[in-house]
Parts: C-alpha cells; structure tokens; sequence
C-alpha cells in the first residue's frame, strides 16, 4: 500500500490518479493525506510512502516535514520505501545528509521535484519503480542493519571519472567512439538534471576529457576486457546510487549494444542482447547481500565502491558481511572482490588486502594519477583505463594468482601470452575454461590427504601404521608418488612407522615392487595378509581406466592378490574423483566395493563441456570442437598406442591442476609443451 503525502492538493490527486491508471496499484491500495494534518495512525498500513516537502531553507532540519521525519525514527524503521518529492533539489544537499543519518528507511531514495516527478511518470512513461520507488521485500535484516546514506545526487567527482574511463576505453581501442559519446552523454544529462550546471572549474575540467574524444584510438588489444567478462554476472555495490559508473561499467563490458534495463529484484542491469554476462547495480549494502544470497552461484565478481574511510569503515564491513555469507573453507570458490578507492595507499584497502578480504583495488580518483604523472591528459586517461582493466583482469584469475609461485605481474603476462594463442573465436571458450581450472595448492592437498585417510580408517579397522603397507599408484615421477609423500606426513609420521621402517619399506611405488618381493610375498603366508593390508595412493580417479591400467600392473608383481580370500585385503585411497570413474572401477573389480575412499568428490564444474561450465548446448559444442581442433594441430597428447587425446588421458577433460603438477586427464591445452605450443600450467614427466 502506498500514500501520498503533500500540502499540494493538485500534485497530490494526480499522482494518486496517474498511480491508479497506469496499473500499477488498485485504487483502494492508494491514500492521499495533507502533510500539515497527517498522523502516525493514518501512515501506519501503508509500505511506501511518497512525501512532498515545499522549499527549505539550507541551515537544516526547519520544515515540518523534515522535522517530522527526522522525529519518527522508530515509526519510519517499520516502512520499506520512502521517495522524498522537493521543490528545489539542489539547495537542501545539507538536509538530506542529515535526514539520511537518521531515518533508518530501508530505501531512502534520491529526491526529485513534484515538477519532476510528474513530467517522468506522464511524459516519459516511466513506472515508479524507475523514479524512486522500489517494491516491497521480506524484511530479514535487524532495523540497524537497515540505516542507510540518503541517495545523493551524482557528485561531480563520480561523473568526471566515470567519463575518464570511458574516454580511456575510447582511447585504448577498446570502445568506439559513438558508443563512449552517448553514454558520457547520458552521464552529463545526469548530472545537470540533478545536481544542477557545472561551475566554471568543472566546466573546465569535463571540457578537457571531452577534448580527448577527438583523439586517435589506440589498435584494440587482442584480448579485449569484454573477452574476459562476455560471461560474467558482475555486482556492483555503490552506496552513493550513483549513476555514472554503473553507466560506464555497463558500456566499456557490453561495448556492442548495452542495455539498462530493470531486473526481477527491481535493481538495474546492464547487459547485452545474446550474451549471458550482466553487471547488476546495488545501491545499498543490504541489496548486494540479497542479490548474493539468491545468485551467488552465478556471481563471477563483486565491484565494491563503499566508504572505506573514518573508524568505522562501511567497507570494511561489506567485505566481512560479503566473506560471512559465502562461508567458504578456503579461497577456491570465494566471489574476487575489487574494491574502488578514493585514494592510493589508502590505510583501510591496505588493511582488507593483509586480511585477504579484497582481491584487487582500482583508485578511482583520476586526480591523483593526473598529479603524479607529468605526460599529456590523452597518455592519463589511458593509463587509467589500463589500470581499471588490468584491476578487473586480475580480479577475474585471482584463484590462480593466489597459488602461483610468479608475481602478478608474471602471471598476467603469464595468461596473456596463453590466451594470445587462441583464434578470437576460440579464445572466449578458453577463457571460460581457465575460469573454472581448479588449481589445488600444498595446503589443500595436505587437506585432502587427512580427509581421504579418515575415512580409510573407519573402515579398515586395524592399526594403519602397524599393519598397512602403502603404494603409490604410477610411475615414481607422477602423482600418485608425489602425493604418497604429503599422505605419510599428514597420517602416519609417527614413532611406530619409523620403528617399522627399520626392518622393511612400507611406502613403494609400483615400481619398487620387483625389489620388494620379499617384503610382499606370497611366503609371508596367508595369515599375514589378512592382518596386513595393502592400500593404494594415487592422486585423483577421472574415467577410472588409469586405475584399472595400473591394478593391473600391481597384480603382475603381485599375482596372489588375485585369490578371493585376499580380495579384503586391497584398498585404494584418492584425493579427487568423479563418481562416474568409481563406478567403474568396481564393474571391473567387484570386490573394491566399499573400499575406495575418495577425499573430495568431484563434479560437474570440473569436468570442461559439462552444463556447469558451458550452460548453452550450443557453447558446449562449439567450445569442443574448437578445443579438439587446437590440440590435433598441435599435437598436443598422444596415448602409449599413439592415438591422440585432444581432451587428456582417456579424453576425461578434467579441469583439475596441482601445485606440484598437473594430471594428464586435464585438457592437454593447459599443461602440454610442445614446440608451438606453451602451457599455462606444465606437466612434468
């Protein structure tokens, strides 16, 4: 329910009238009052609520209508939306900041005039949810999590760098420059219509970036910023609703027809027409927490431009809120932050970067770069896109910085360089598979041996560091082995395995078994073997056939194992798998059932033409055959019998890395060297 609240008797009946009409709420949902003579009991139903206040003075709080606001803290904490109409916007900036400190409305929006407001709602046709109003939401915030600023009115400083950016994109090649023309355009109305003409200085200033649209772009990158987030769901929280750089940030990622539009959840988007990328606009804290809640799957990155100065920085707080509520173990699945500042160097971004809270930071003040850089406003502004770019870039591969032994520096280029081998078709499904690599780092693999070896232990029932003896599966150089010496020292580096180890190896490779037959013999008898029992390390199952390909080599040096009464006596421990290949594993050997433990379980998202990755049919055939083509010219794999594998051992397309290395079944264009060909994360043999 809705009321309408003014002394003006015209303005009040025909925004009732215009409300009604247009459809948007039936006529007994909309009430009109007079300010001078309206009562909290008369309010006291309605949700929303449009309050018309006549001219005020600048020196504070001296309207009753003001006055009658800032008076009913705990009557307004109770409504959802409120749309201040003032006669003169532009002269009361210091009331509103007051009022917004103390109305604890959960959407305070940005104040127009009556004059407005109607020419917007009759003229433009627009509904009034594009004014102001935004629709009623389930409450689940406590009433001080609801306090929010008063929505400003676009600030110069955000007009003038926004045009910057977009300037700078125009300039680095990478927006033409009609399209940078009409959004700067659309900014600059903005800013007129609601804050009033530019003075002289400012005047001057926009004058200079405007200049700089007569200047000579750049030849485009390679690897365009669009190419990095053409399928990215980007949330952008600004707690100044500020229009300009959801305006540039929409048109520099969706160069070839952004569009604003209103999403389901009321907040604006911008997005391209065939594309499944959008960057949704939050101008409030608490509706970047719900747009996370129900979309957080989706979200591929998060743009906070919150005050992160003074004790109690609201930003600092977002980023703990933001972290809270994804509730992640450790840093593979997190959302990446890039946090915009207002200045370099800033003591509080410092502060969220040492605390890993936030991933990247861009300075937004254009200013700053101007002061420390002596070079042409042409060679500025460029580098301030640059900077912006390589801000979202990094952002975007944070996961693999993170756990790379290269400086960022290095692992940008480190990407570039990989990318740049990729056909522009091909290279936004490349893109996309390198989003979604699982890059495990020693921690996680230490983690995963505990996991792996816990459920080991509940079933085998015995001591593990008496009466085990541990193989690792493969060749000494590959995985298996590498990862059997994490599992020792996480499980079993104890005083009785050193004691043990005194008279016998207890930890082999398959390799080692021609020399360690006395150890494992059918001699040591029957009675042994059910007491001792052999346990199998290897790194991750994909199809399942590499297990069945090393088993089988196992039982060539170890022929007893194949007698039903020692069927107990085998177990296989792997840090990852695919519940398909476990499947298999025990179609092959029925006796395994029940005695495979896998750490992890893997899905999906690590498989590379599955829906979690491509979730077009159309991408995923097309991201295949393209994928297949590049490793066939390149030769990338062959198996033991020369066929090719374009999509790893077995063609499991797996998109699983290890510090240490990288699994053969992952998608050779990651880890495969060859002579024209270099990996981004290589395989040693």
């Amino acid at each position: 329910m809705i009321a309408v609240i003014s002394d003006d008797d015209e303005f009040r009946r025909s925004l009732r009238r215009y409300l009604i009409l247009r459809g948007q709420y039936p006529a007994g949902k909309v009430a009109e009052f007079q300010l001078s003579a309206v009562t909290l009991a008369d309010l006291n139903p309605y949700d929303h609520l449009i309050l018309h206040v006549p001219r005020i003075h600048k020196n504070g709080m001296d309207h009753f209508g003001l006055a009658f606001c800032a008076a009913q803290t705990s009557f307004f904490s109770n409504k959802s939306a409120l749309l201040l109409c003032i006669d003169d916007p532009k002269d009361c900036s210091f009331s509103f900041d007051k009022l917004g400190a103390t109305v604890p409305v959960r959407y305070l929006r940005l104040p127009v005039s009556r004059v407005d407001l109607l020419r917007e709602l009759r003229m433009k046709r627009r509904s009034i949810q594009e004014v102001g109003m935004l629709p009623c939401q389930p409450k689940s915030f406590p009433v001080d999590e609801q306090r929010i600023s008063l929505g400003r009115h676009l600030d110069f400083y955000s007009a003038l760098n926004s045009v910057s950016l977009l300037v700078g994109a125009f300039l680095s090649g990478e927006l033409a420059r009609l399209t940078a023309t009409e959004s700067i355009t659309r900014i600059i109305r903005h800013y007129l219509e609601t804050s009033g003409e530019f003075t002289d200085n400012q005047r001057k200033q926009m004058y200079e970036r405007l200049a700089a649209l007569r200047g000579t772009p750049d030849e485009p990158d390679d690897l365009a910023l669009t190419d990095y987030v053409h399928n990215k769901t980007i949330l952008l929280i600004d707690d100044q609703q500020q229009f300009g750089w959801g305006e540039a940030i929409g048109n520099i990622f969706y160069p070839n027809g952004c569009r604003r539009d209103l999403g389901a959840d009321g907040l604006p988007v911008y997005h391209e027409e065939g594309r499944q990328g959008k960057v949704v606009c939050a101008s409030t804290q608490e509706q970047g927490l719900q747009f996370l809640a129900s979309e957080k799957e989706q979200t591929s990155l998060i743009i906070l431009d919150l005050h992160f100065g003074g004790r109690d920085p609201a930003g600092l707080r977002m980023l703990d809120k933001i972290r809270n509520a994804q509730k992640e173990p450790d840093d593979l699945s997190r959302i990446p932050v890039l946090v915009f500042s207002a200045s370099y160097g800033a003591s509080t971004i410092i502060e969220a970067f040492e605390d890993k809270k936030a991933d990247a930071y861009f300075c937004k003040a254009i200013e700053e770069l101007v002061e420390r850089k002596h070079q042409s406003y042409e060679q500025t502004l460029k580098e301030y896109f640059r900077i912006f770019r390589k801000a979202v870039i990094h952002s975007c591969h944070k996961r693999i910085v993170r756990f790379r032994s290269k400086s960022e520096n290095h692992i940008y280029d480190d990407i570039r360089a990989w990318l740049n081998q990729f056909s522009p078709e091909s290279r936004k499904y490349a893109l996309t598979l390198l989003e979604h690599i699982d890059f495990r780092d020693t921690a996680k693999i230490r983690e995963l041996c505990r996991t792996s070896h816990e459920k080991l232990v509940e079933t085998i029932k015995t001591d593990t560091a008496l009466n085990a003896f541990y193989i690792g599966v493969g060749h000494p150089a590959k995985s298996g082995t590498h990862v059997l010496f994490y599992y020792r020292h996480e499980n079993l580096s104890n005083d009785k395995i050193r004691e043990r180890e005194k008279n016998e190896s207890v930890f082999l490779s398959v390799h080692d078994l021609p020399h360690a037959a006395s150890l494992l013999s059918f001699d040591k008898g029957k009675a042994f073997y059910k007491r001792h029992k052999i346990v199998l390390v290897d790194d991750i199952v994909g199809s399942g056939k590499q297990f069945v390909e090393e088993f089988e080599r196992i039982l060539e040096y170890l022929p007893f194992l194949q007698d039903p009464e020692f069927h107990d006596s085998v177990y296989y421990v792997a840090l990852l798998g695919l519940p398909k290949g476990v499947e298999n594993i025990v179609k092959r050997y029925r006796h395994m059932e029940g005695r495979i433990f896998i750490g992890e379980e893997l899905s999906g998202r690590h498989q590379a033409f599955s829906e979690f990755v491509f979730p077009s049919p159309t991408d995923r055939r097309n991201a295949k055959r393209l994928i297949k083509t590049i490793s066939m010219e390149n030769e990338l794999y062959f198996d033991k019998e020369g066929r090719p594998r374009p999509f790893g051992h077995h063609n499991d397309a797996l998109l699983i890395a290890f510090e240490h290395n990288t699994p053969n079944n992952t998608l050779p264009i990651f880890w495969a060297k060859k002579e024209k060909w270099m990996p981004l994360f290589e395989r040693k043999e």
